[in-house]
């Protein structure tokens, strides 16, 4: 939190991605909201949603039995991200299909906060960020571009894909920390 208060000097600003940015934005909203990021959760998004696989666990005690356990590179098990500090940048977990859920939600118009979709900055290459979602052209296609968002957290890998102008989505979690991004990408590229 110290070095948040610091005032970085940038010649020439760029974007990028921050774990701690997001955290930071995250528990703000929640804030201006008057409860915390997890009540944040429930009320904007699982419960209007039916999201009901979907929590913010405290300690790895408040871990569902489903909940899968990551793993590294070379399967070795890993820590998973709990706790209110990390929920808004990793911390969540839900099912495969509330996820999927989720996806439809964003593309049919139904999931609140929308305008988070929607590019606000460039941010690397042809690529354009909004609140969190960047958007970039579909690999191997010469039209189309896709709104997207990755997650590396304790042993997982993840990757929701939108290609709103279809009407498709892709998502793709790994209990495993290898990247499904380009995969993921081209099987979206593809439908």
């Amino acid at each position: 939190l110290a070095q948040t208060r610091k005032t970085p000097v940038a010649r020439r600003p760029r974007p990028s991605y921050s774990n701690l940015g997001f955290a930071l934005l995250g528990h703000a909203v929640a804030a201006g909201a008057g409860c915390s990021y997890a009540e944040l959760v429930e009320r904007r998004l699982a419960s209007p949603l039916g999201l009901t696989s979907l929590y913010a666990p405290l300690t790895t005690a408040d871990l569902r039995p489903t909940a899968l356990r990551g793993t590294s590179r070379d399967g070795r098990r890993r820590d998973p991200w709990v706790g209110e500090g990390i929920a808004p940048a990793g911390g969540l977990r839900a099912s495969i299909h509330d996820v999927g859920r989720l996806a439809l939600a964003l593309l049919d118009g139904t999931a609140p906060g929308l305008t988070a979709l929607d590019s606000r900055a460039d941010f690397a290459g042809a690529a354009r960020i909004g609140s969190a979602w960047i958007t970039s052209p579909l690999p191997g296609r010469e039209r189309g571009e896709m709104t997207w968002h990755n997650g590396g957290t304790g042993g997982f890998r993840s990757f929701v894909g939108l290609d709103r102008e279809r009407g498709n989505a892709v998502v793709v979690v790994s209990p495993r920390s290898v990247t499904v991004d380009g995969q993921a990408a081209r099987l979206l590229a593809e439908l």
